[in-house]
Formats: C-alpha cells, structure tokens, sequence
C-alpha cells in the first residue's frame, strides 16, 4: 500500500489456511494472483512431493482456488470448485463486481478450451468483457482467443486467431484492446521449432495487427507488456518488452 509520501510499504502477510493442501504441502499458494477493488483471489497449484506427503496416496498435484477482502481483517476464504463436471462445458471463476463469479461456457468442442480450470491463468477480465485463450495442441492448430459479453454470455463471442501462428496460452485486455499471445514455453514441431506469434485486437476499430514475439502478456489501457521467462532447458534470458498500442493496434516498443 502507498503511504503518504507515495512509498511502497508492505501492509500485510497473506497464508492459505492451516488444513489446505498447500498449507500442508509446502506450496503452490499464490500460483496466479487477480485483484478487483478490494478482493483478491488466489490460486494454488501444489505438487505432493516435499513435506507432509502420503507416499500411498497417489496424488499427483491439487489445484485450489481462494479470496480474501484486503480491507477487512479476515483469513483467506476457500473457493468451492464445481460439485459436478458439466459434459461439453468448461466451467471456473473469475473477479466481477468485487466478488467472485463461477462461469460456465460451452467448451466448443476444443480439447484445451477448459485450460483455466487447470490453473494456467488463460483469461483475462476488464469490466463487462472475458478474454479466453484455447491453446494449440498440435502441428495444424494455431490456437485463439474467445471475447465475451459477460452481460450476454449466450451470445456468440468474438474470435481472435490467424494463420500459421502458435497462440492462445495467455491473454490480456484493456477497454481498448484484446491480445493473444504465446509463453514460449511450448515445443510444437519435430525440428525443434515454433511459431509463437501475439495478435492485438483494437476494440474500438476491429483492427488487427500480429507481430513476431512470444512471452507473458500484461496490458494497462494501451500500455502493452510481453515478458519471457527464463526456462529450466532454455539458454534464453529473461526479457521484457513494453510497447505504446495505437487506435489501430499498432505496437511501438518503448523499453526492452
């Protein structure tokens, strides 16, 4: 939080509660983070394979969602995932109107379509709009983005893709602009190669441009950052870019 002189300060220490999972385990808490006002909603990936573990019980990972409001002194809240799975239906929770929000869309048909359900952060939210990455799963899929109207989720969404490009494992909007991107973290063909493209939408023209770059996606009104991470097999360092969009998408990079 800002203090008075506008220094950050660090105003509190949040855990996951004492019988979770990844109290238990030792990790995974604050996997993905997403912030709406007050409310801030967790994730927590945890793998069984450090403290407290059960060796006879076969787990592989445990995946739990959880919100806290910052301006009350209160523990962390578990979200309830589903009870039951919905056939043909993909099905998670996103921040709206400060509080969280289970939505449910047909899956499409498309294997990855449900890949927020698995914690990979795949969507992105900006006041009434829900931005959802399917990612390519083979050679001949390129991958896209779903726009929504969260007010008319009956509606058909906006869909974003182009050709011979790999995208649609992560995703960011603004009320100006959609994007689609690619982590780079993800080998496609035999030759060791991949084709990771970022497509930005204008949502005010429908304009569209698609530039050569790959890596996490954060965007503020037409502020857009794409940031690669360091791979445990890769011999690429870490890089951030940050561009300027135009009205009609198109990127200036302002610092690497």
């Amino acid at each position: 939080q800002r203090d008075r002189q506008g220094q950050w300060r660090r105003n509190r220490e949040i855990y996951p509660p004492e019988n979770s999972a990844p109290y238990k385990i030792g990790n995974g808490f604050g996997r993905n983070l997403r912030l709406d006002k007050n409310t801030l909603m967790v994730d927590a990936l945890s793998a069984p394979f450090t403290k407290n573990v059960d060796l006879n019980n076969p787990v592989i990972s445990f995946f739990e969602q959880y919100f806290i409001q910052l301006d009350r002194e209160q523990e962390v809240t578990p979200i309830p995932l589903p009870a039951e799975k919905k056939e043909g239906f993909v099905q998670f929770y996103i921040l709206s109107e400060d509080e969280p929000k289970l939505i449910t869309l047909p899956d499409n048909n498309e294997e990855l379509f449900a890949a927020p359900v698995v914690a990979l952060n795949n969507f992105a939210v900006h006041e009434n709009l829900l931005l959802l990455g399917s990612q390519p799963h083979q050679l001949h899929i390129n991958g896209k983005g779903w726009l929504f109207n969260l007010k008319a989720l009956g509606n058909q969404p906006v869909e974003l893709t182009t050709e011979n490009a790999h995208i649609g494992d992560t995703v960011a909007i603004s009320e100006q602009f959609a994007v689609v991107g690619n982590t780079g973290t993800r080998i496609f063909n035999e030759d060791g190669l991949e084709n990771p493209k970022t497509l930005i939408r204008s949502l005010k023209n429908g304009s569209t441009v698609v530039i050569d770059s790959k890596g996490e996606l954060s965007l503020d009104g037409n502020i857009l950052a794409i940031m690669l991470p360091p791979l445990h097999t890769s011999v690429e360092s870490p890089l951030l870019k940050v561009f300027r969009l135009d009205e009609d998408a198109t990127p200036h990079l302002l610092l690497e």
